[in-house]
């Protein structure tokens, strides 16, 4: 049977995957799917948890959901919550399975994005796409001001996280705290730190090219230009259509947000990978990278 040719990007959520995946789907004749899978929020039904791990006993319900999208099957969404009319769940449901089932016969490229697979990358690699996967990273300081930006407190995810014995390794140096009582910026810290290492032990273990590590800072300089280098590593045809489509994703005039409720911006990619720096007070960037240096160098410095 034939599948789906996904194209994967992850990364830890508020990381630029959203950014990256449009990025992919400028390519010619390829697609976006327009919802983030494991997302127990809106995704498949069978996803429970935030940032599963696999392989695991817990997880194979929605192991097999993702195998059946992949084969262009039938899987079940969870419906949109209100104030959206159970109607346009349904509609955006069978949407989406239009969009896969044509794929799978037409052979174009669809770009899933899901920074929630990130810490599944050996079943991405082995079983949802045949591509490198791409995996974007974003500054440990600037992480933690997006989330305290949308007001997304890690706590909950955190207690999660310091439970799991798959993370043993990633979870090192960790203390325990109630951490949901833990300031956001600190909490932040922490689950980037967890999460990072712990994506890091893949990447590692995984064969040479199969995973391409985007920091979002990568893009600063020439933006445009790295971005359809991008395409090209993928396998993704750049043809022309996806240079002004991807500099008009890169080079727009908003830097800070007009409300704490924007979700995804059009920015300028130049001026701000690293606005952090002058919008975070400088203990808590000191605070931040004494948590995350040890995992950040090598990608980062403070």
């Amino acid at each position: 049977m034939s599948r789906v040719d996904l194209v994967v990007v992850s990364g830890l959520h508020r990381s630029g995957t959203t950014f990256l995946a449009n990025v992919l789907a400028t390519a010619q004749h390829t697609r976006m799917l327009p919802i983030e899978p494991l997302n127990p929020e809106w995704g498949l039904r069978s996803a429970t948890r935030w940032y599963p791990s696999s392989p695991s006993a817990s997880q194979r319900e929605v192991l097999a959901d993702l195998r059946r999208l992949r084969r262009g099957q039938t899987v079940r969404w969870t419906p949109i919550p209100p104030p959206y009319s159970a109607a346009k769940s349904v509609v955006r449901g069978l949407q989406r399975g239009v969009l896969i089932r044509a794929a799978r016969w037409s052979g174009a490229p669809v770009v899933l994005k899901d920074p929630f697979l990130s810490l599944s990358l050996e079943f991405v690699c082995a079983e949802l796409t045949d591509r490198p996967v791409v995996v974007a990273s974003r500054h440990p300081a600037a992480w933690a001001m997006s989330l305290d930006r949308v007001g997304w407190h890690p706590g909950e995810l955190l207690d999660d996280l310091c439970g799991r014995p798959e993370l043993s390794d990633a979870l090192v140096g960790v203390p325990h705290r109630q951490w949901t009582d833990v300031g956001l910026l600190e909490a932040s810290a922490w689950a980037w730190r967890i999460l990072t290492a712990r994506v890091r032990e893949q990447i590692a273990d995984l064969p040479e090219g199969s995973v391409i590590a985007v920091p979002l800072e990568s893009l600063q300089d020439a933006p445009a230009e790295r971005a359809l280098g991008l395409l090209d590593q993928v396998g993704l045809d750049n043809g022309r259509h996806s240079a002004p489509a991807i500099r008009a994703l890169t080079e727009g005039d908003t830097v800070v947000p007009s409300t704490t409720q924007v979700h995804v911006l059009q920015r300028d990619t130049r001026r701000s990978v690293d606005s952090w720096r002058s919008r975070l007070d400088p203990a808590d960037q000191a605070m931040i990278w004494e948590i995350c240096g040890e995992i950040a160098e090598g990608w980062y410095q403070l």
